[in-house]
């Protein structure tokens, strides 16, 4: 395909747009693939093409992992959604909620809002349940615990995900506990015993009121837990 399409590089829309693809999706490569999407782009303007919105989900999505300018990244996200692209209003409010935007999180609420009456339609269940991960994680930060205790059993209830995805899962639990609404906590004990098993620190720190570093469970995952909550109390507990 490339030996078809190496001779259109830097003419034609279509070829700069698949052999970009290519590096991004098959290959791996997300930065030779920016300078092709980033010239299918202009070829597509300069020629008043229609853009397709995965182009600039793909440039924003590259922008947001691969650079430090998370501006532009938010900029290529919010074109992409005037142009029909409907997985970007997750990625975007993900974008917010990752930065630890708190200026942008009644924005990154409203999105996750459209966002989840999508999400039913995404035919992959990986991406599908990712989906709800973000939506329940936008809730969480916005202090709607009831909106996001209805949204985590799409994921929290599937161990198979759980396991496959146990970073994602971590993230979750740990925004909770920074948090700290004893309700919230108390029910995803009762309803999920067995993220407790999984992830013993975060909630041996939650329950924690003294620091004792004579007690046994004082040593490496219990340090580092600590650490991340403390971290992330001072992202996101404000109010």
């Amino acid at each position: 395909m490339f030996d078809t399409l190496k001779p259109f590089e830097g003419k034609e829309f279509l070829a700069d747009f698949l052999i970009g693809a290519t590096y991004y999706l098959y290959l791996d490569m997300p930065n030779k693939a920016y300078g092709y999407f980033q010239r299918a782009l202009n070829i597509g303007n300069n020629q008043g093409l229609e853009l397709p919105p995965l182009l600039l989900d793909f440039i924003g999505s590259i922008e947001f992992s691969t650079t430090t300018d998370k501006e532009k990244a938010e900029q290529t996200f919010i074109k992409s959604l005037l142009v029909g692209n409907e997985k970007g209003f997750l990625k975007l409010a993900y974008l917010y909620l990752q930065q630890g935007r708190n200026d942008k999180k009644e924005i990154a609420f409203s999105l996750a809002q459209v966002g989840e009456q999508i999400l039913p339609f995404d035919e992959d269940e990986n991406l599908r349940i990712a989906g709800y991960h973000i939506v329940a994680s936008v809730y969480l930060w916005n202090r709607k615990y009831s909106l996001a205790e209805n949204t985590h059993g799409n994921f929290l209830a599937n161990q198979t995900w759980c396991n496959d995805y146990p970073e994602l899962v971590k993230s979750y639990l740990l925004l909770a506990v920074a948090l700290n609404d004893l309700d919230f906590i108390t029910n995803i004990i009762t309803d999920y015993s067995f993220l407790t098993k999984k992830f013993p620190a975060i909630f041996d720190c939650w329950q924690c009121e003294t620091i004792n570093p004579f007690d046994k469970r004082f040593k490496g995952e219990f340090i580092e837990t600590l650490r991340l909550l403390e971290l992330a109390k001072e992202i996101y507990d404000k109010k």
